[in-house]
């Protein structure tokens, strides 16, 4: 982080980068901004913005020297996205396959049911064509 390098830059004590933090919206005590510099604390997204700010810099180049490129960072990010949004769609595409292949299901469950009630219905007639039960009239 550049934090300390640039802070020394305007003469800046790590107790006046504190009180302009906490000017702008930012409660930053001077040991937080000491630990910032040492690498001991983390730095939130929104802190970074407003100290790029602050130094008249530009986030990404608040990072130089500490986390590899940002533009590679950047491009890591953009293709996890890319990879959850293609990955999404596919989940989607699936749900609405399954959903169909449950509809065909259905269908194929409704017709075996009306086709077993018809053999049903076809194995009590006796041989002549008539119910049981019914008797056949004869001229």
């Amino acid at each position: 982080m550049r934090v300390r390098m640039l802070r020394k830059a305007r003469g800046w004590s790590q107790s006046e980068l504190a009180a302009r933090l906490d000017r702008v919206g930012v409660r930053m005590h001077q040991t937080a901004v000491a630990k910032i510099e040492a690498g001991e604390r983390p730095i939130r997204v929104n802190e970074l913005v407003i100290l790029a700010q602050l130094f008249g810099q530009h986030p990404e180049s608040m990072l130089a020297g500490d986390v590899g490129s940002f533009p590679s960072a950047m491009t890591e990010v953009v293709m996890a996205q890319a990879t959850f949004s293609q990955a999404h769609d596919e989940v989607l595409q699936a749900k609405e396959a399954l959903a169909a292949a449950e509809v065909r299901e259905q269908v194929a469950r409704e017709a075996a049911i009306a086709a077993h009630r018809r053999l049903e219905a076809q194995v009590r007639q006796p041989r002549g064509g008539v119910p049981d039960g019914e008797h056949r009239e004869e001229d």
